[in-house]
């Protein structure tokens, strides 16, 4: 896990992995003082979580353990399981090859999420959104699952239904 360093109010998680699993979920209880509390069944020694911050905002950097070769599917010799506090809001970005995502942020507030990279699928579950939330998914072969609560208005941007990436 990582230390909450004081006066933060924001996250920011970047995350580059390569035939991984990710679960990251916002939680109303933390061990006390704790930004991010998990981790990884990682693999390879060179797997870390690292933190600094810009003001109120903590810049969150997990960096998988080195793969070789093509990687096509997530292993399961590499997950990572990260709870972050849900009062603070979060913006993710995922990069890499071959990444299984899961994101319950039901509990929290969620700012954004991105993606860049080949064979990235994402499930998130999101409350429903109080502000404009954004949702970049570059690359080729990435899929997103998204569900937000039954019952609550939610617009998607015409450019994505025009492009064939939305289901009505």
């Amino acid at each position: 896990g990582v230390d909450r360093p004081e006066g933060v109010e924001r996250v920011s998680l970047v995350t580059k992995l390569a035939g991984a699993r990710l679960r990251v979920a916002a939680v109303t209880e933390m061990p006390p003082g704790r930004l991010v509390d998990g981790g990884s069944i990682a693999s390879h020694a060179s797997a870390r979580l690292e933190t600094d911050t810009d003001g109120s905002l903590a810049h969150v950097r997990l960096q998988g353990g080195e793969r070789h070769g093509v990687v096509f599917l997530p292993r399961r010799k590499e997950r990572w399981d990260l709870r972050l506090p849900a009062e603070l809001p979060l913006r993710l970005r995922v990069e890499g090859a071959g990444v299984g995502g899961d994101l319950d942020l039901t509990a929290g507030t969620f700012e954004g999420l991105r993606t860049e990279g080949i064979f990235i699928g994402v499930d998130a579950r999101l409350l429903a959104p109080r502000q404009q939330t954004e949702i970049q998914m570059q690359g080729v072969f990435n899929s997103l699952d998204l569900v937000v609560p039954g019952g609550e208005s939610t617009t998607i941007s015409k450019l994505a239904r025009s492009a064939g990436l939305v289901e009505p």
